[in-house]
């Protein structure tokens, strides 16, 4: 009984219906197109035409390269479809409204911060051009900050719900995937509650596409019956077009504007091993206190005062101060700026290397120039440490993840590793002990370019340590890879390989 109740939920529910929606248009898309060829040989040059037009469209268009051929790929894969296929999932006048007003609220972001951007004194060359390229798109640099890294879900829960009892004026919580029945959120959610009453600001910002299936119904209603605000970000909707772009990859705790957290951990029993999903899940996330956490609240505002229609004054939320530890820069990540900052400050990074390279990812789906710069510096001598999953959570993905790997697997100097004992989902970037990132930044298109990410770029932090430590633990734990175990003789699965990395860029 309680299987067929989970089951008419899960059929009857907002996102599993668009879903239904999205595959039943294009089914009659299908069924219409081949009849109608049968009698109206017109109608079949009106889609091979309507797909040719798209393509010069999207030649024309002012995104990536690979981007562009990814849908040409897609549309030409069949033409007779491949043009409504495109209308229908990249709805780009709604798209066009959507940067419109998100970009609005970023040029107040970079208004707030622009005053704290200081040309940075007394460094190295190398960690200085960081700094100035973050400096590019108005994230400061900060000292008087704490950084602790935390090395898995257990870990960011006890260190939550230490740091939330201790709120006095503001808690603000921004995440992909929000679960509500599971025991994380039930540890989390009556400190809320009694936060909220106590006249602290609570605010919760969860990203529909993530969360809405692991929500029991009315949840943002019942949060704002308690107290908590609550927003939506791009909630999904029954229309003729339908993306799955543009979600809030984002996962941020704020507390009085002066404690935060991020990292690859949601809100979810998985993320903390309370359950189990592909072995052991394998997370990391970062706490911040003192003047750093000022950036996290910028990022935080921008997407809360997008989705609520609001404005927030945020000089009224100044963080304490703590002791030095090293230089920090939160940053977040918009796919409206077109300025590809995360990819970019990756690629300054690795050329920058002049020792070692540590990456870990759940998925590893890149561009040439990525992976031309990792072949440059193993060859140039700089060891290059890659750890993907054991067991992966989307086996599609993985099919184009191996795929990549494969460019480099059998170039000296460079270690692929699977994570033996589960899922890799964690997001670091280690240069040489000295800098580092922490964040929701997965090395693949959809976190460089279509989604909104934040991480924190860190050097000279007493945190690299632990850092380097929890990495050769886990390559201990892990199995180094080979091009026989990347490969596959199967006629039928390099087919099948041959569209998903064809594809690869819109998944």
């Amino acid at each position: 009984m309680k299987f067929i109740k989970k089951l008419l939920r899960f059929l009857t529910h907002r996102i599993t219906l668009i879903t239904f929606f999205a595959l039943f248009q294009m089914a009659i898309f299908v069924v219409v197109t081949i009849l109608l060829a049968d009698k109206f040989r017109y109608f079949m040059y009106f889609n091979y035409a309507l797909s040719a037009i798209l393509v010069i469209a999207v030649l024309r268009s002012d995104e990536l390269p690979i981007y562009k051929m990814s849908w040409v790929f897609a549309i030409l894969i069949a033409p007779v479809f491949g043009g409504l296929f495109y209308l229908t999932f990249k709805p780009i006048g709604r798209h066009r409204k959507l940067a419109k007003k998100h970009l609005a609220h970023d040029k107040k972001r970079k208004e707030a911060l622009l005053p704290l951007v200081k040309e940075p004194t007394n460094l190295d060359d190398s960690t200085s051009k960081q700094i100035r390229y973050l400096h590019s798109d108005v994230w400061p640099h900060y000292k008087n900050t704490q950084v602790e890294f935390l090395p898995s879900g257990e870990a960011k829960l006890f260190k939550v719900i230490e740091e939330l009892k201790k709120a006095e004026k503001s808690i603000f919580i921004e995440y992909f995937i929000l679960e509500e029945g599971g025991i994380v959120w039930k540890e989390i959610y009556p400190i809320l509650v009694e936060k909220a009453s106590q006249g602290v600001d609570v605010r919760l910002l969860y990203d529909d596409w993530g969360s809405s299936l692991r929500l029991k119904k009315l949840f943002r209603k019942r949060m704002e019956k308690v107290g908590i605000k609550t927003a939506i970000f791009n909630p999904l909707k029954l229309r003729f077009q339908v993306s799955l772009q543009y979600r809030d990859h984002r996962k941020l705790i704020i507390i009085d504007s002066t404690v935060g957290f991020t990292g690859g951990i949601n809100i979810a029993d998985e993320y903390a091993n309370i359950k189990k999903r592909f072995g052991h899940w394998h997370d990391v996330a970062i706490m911040l206190k003192g003047e750093a956490v000022y950036s996290m609240t910028a990022i935080f505002l921008e997407n809360w005062d997008f989705t609520r229609k609001e404005t927030t004054d945020i000089t009224l939320l100044k963080p304490k101060s703590y002791p030095s530890d090293g230089i920090v820069v939160p940053y977040s990540d918009s796919p409206f700026t077109k300025n590809f900052l995360s990819k970019n400050l990756y690629l300054q990074m690795l050329s920058l290397a002049k020792k070692e390279i540590y990456i870990t990812t759940p998925y590893f789906v890149v561009d040439s120039e990525l992976i031309n710069t990792i072949k440059i510096q193993a060859l140039s001598g700089v060891k290059v440490h890659i750890l993907v999953p054991g067991i992966p959570d989307k086996r599609f993905v993985y099919v184009a993840t191996k795929y990549y790997l494969r460019q480099l697997v059998d170039v000296e100097n460079v270690y692929i590793y699977k994570y033996t004992p589960g899922f890799l989902h964690s997001k670091i970037l280690y240069i040489d002990d000295e800098t580092a990132t922490v964040g929701t930044i997965n090395f693949d298109f959809r976190s460089f370019f279509l989604h909104f990410e934040n991480t924190v770029w860190f050097n000279n932090s007493s945190s690299l340590k632990d850092i380097k430590l929890f990495l050769q633990e886990t390559i201990n734990k892990s199995k180094v890879l080979t091009c026989d175990d990347l490969s596959s003789r199967n006629p039928f699965y390099r087919i099948f390989e041959a569209l998903m990395v064809g594809t690869s860029h819109l998944l």
